[in-house]
């Protein structure tokens, strides 16, 4: 019984630590495409005021 507890608390465990990496891919990756989107932006803008 003891080591039934301890294998489904080891579950999750490991399901949480996989839930919080998941969710911080989730937000480098949302701001990674908001930095770019601004880069673009920006660039076009730029690009539109030199030609």
């Amino acid at each position: 019984l003891k080591l039934a507890v301890w294998k489904s608390n080891t579950v999750d465990v490991i399901l949480d630590t996989y839930k919080c990496l998941k969710l911080a891919v989730w937000k480098s990756n949302t701001v990674d495409v908001i930095l770019g989107t601004y880069k673009y932006l920006k660039l076009l803008s730029e690009s539109s005021v030199t030609s």
